[in-house]
């Protein structure tokens, strides 16, 4: 191992949590779950999450006050040093009892990192990150880890960081109550929250094309799930999706793009692990259903950043679908197939989304509307961002 390369790691590290301590006080919703689990350095914590989502400023912030080391793990000269060595000199000789190995997606030595752990006997706070492209769960460190997931900014939380706006969050049971009165003053913030869901959007119109870039140039090609000769298709049909107007099959995404339908498949398989998309099952058991009837929609801000970087109009519908599916997802939402039926269930319960001038021929138990006052039986739209 190289001392200096692992001494100049820390120091890229200790000035990244310093300026971010200094520049970013306000803290995310998953700031107090991720201390509770790393007070308990019996499990490692594996955080996971989109470029974006402010992992890196989450433990900056939680660093303060501990004897940390912060590595980011795509320091090109980190690549070529022995993980175990370097950790191990990090608590032996450096005394860290709080370690941080962001962009973990870049090194993968679950094997290390387990040996490591073993040794250190719960003496040592534990965090691996990894931004986008896919989840870490390390076969290596089974039951011995916590995984924690940041999402992109709710929009209670963009309201909280953007407007200085703070307001509680609502259970499902509580929305479907009537206990968002007061809320539809904020729904005109919506189309701004869906243009700027991740928290570096919120100061800057430096846009959201680059980012992407980074995700499928970087991250799915470190993941060797894709070559460099796809890269072109891969961010044709990422586009392509995000310009479409209603709704969109494989097969019409194929026609548009000139890329065979087995790809768009394979494509949207690996976007949605990359958490670009989120894909919503039918609310039906048929194996044929289940495999022809698959609905994937764009995380926010990923259409709105997309169609207004190229001048185009986002589909309001799609939106409207997809500020509900950001919001619900962990309440496990399905669509209901067929022509004439509502557009989700949540568990006994069916919606309908739509904008002012929807109305309730679909005959869903709650009608979500957006641009107009709920009647009676009706839900605002705006009030599913609260749910987390």
């Amino acid at each position: 191992m190289d001392e200096q390369i692992v001494e100049k790691a820390l120091a890229i590290g200790s000035n990244i949590v310093e300026s971010n301590s200094r520049k970013f006080l306000k803290k995310r919703h998953l700031y107090p779950a991720l201390e509770k689990s790393v007070e308990n350095p019996q499990l490692a914590t594996v955080m996971v999450g989109l470029r974006g989502t402010g992992k890196t400023v989450l433990l900056s912030q939680l660093a303060g006050g501990r004897k940390y080391a912060f590595l980011q793990m795509d320091y090109a000269p980190l690549k070529g040093q022995d993980l175990y060595d370097v950790l191990a000199y990090l608590y032996k000789v450096k005394g860290a009892d709080f370690i941080v190995l962001d962009e973990f997606q870049d090194c993968m030595d679950f094997s290390s990192v387990k040996a490591f752990f073993e040794e250190a006997k719960g003496e040592v706070s534990l965090v691996i990150t990894g931004s986008s492209a896919v989840a870490l769960y390390p076969p290596e460190l089974t039951r011995r880890v916590e995984t924690l997931t940041l999402e992109p900014l709710s929009f209670r939380e963009y309201l909280f960081f953007k407007q200085g706006v703070e307001l509680p969050w609502l259970s499902l049971a509580q929305v479907l109550e009537g206990e968002w009165r007061g809320l539809s003053v904020y729904s005109p913030f919506i189309p701004e929250y869906m243009r700027r869901a991740l928290p570096y959007l919120l100061e800057t119109d430096a846009g959201i094309l680059p980012l992407i870039d980074k995700i499928v140039r970087h991250d799915l090609v470190v993941f060797r799930k894709i070559s460099q000769e796809n890269i072109s298709e891969v961010e044709k049909i990422l586009l392509s999706t995000a310009v479409s107007t209603g709704e969109t099959s494989f097969g019409s995404l194929s026609n548009k793009s000139g890329v065979e339908k087995t790809q768009v498949m394979r494509y949207f398989s690996l976007l949605k692990d990359a958490l670009l998309l989120k894909e919503v099952p039918p609310a039906a058991s048929s194996t044929r259903q289940v495999f022809k009837e698959r609905k994937f929609y764009l995380t926010p801000p990923f259409r709105q950043g997309i169609c207004a970087e190229l001048g185009r109009e986002a589909d309001k519908g799609m939106l409207r679908e997809e500020f509900f599916v950001q919001h619900a997802f962990k309440h496990s939402p399905k669509f209901l197939p067929g022509k004439g039926m509502p557009d989700f269930a949540i568990g006994k319960h069916s919606f309908e989304v739509g904008g002012p001038g929807k109305d309730k021929r679909q005959k869903p138990d709650y009608l979500v509307v957006d641009g107009r006052t709920p009647s009676k039986g009706e839900l605002p739209l705006v009030a599913f961002g609260f749910l987390y």
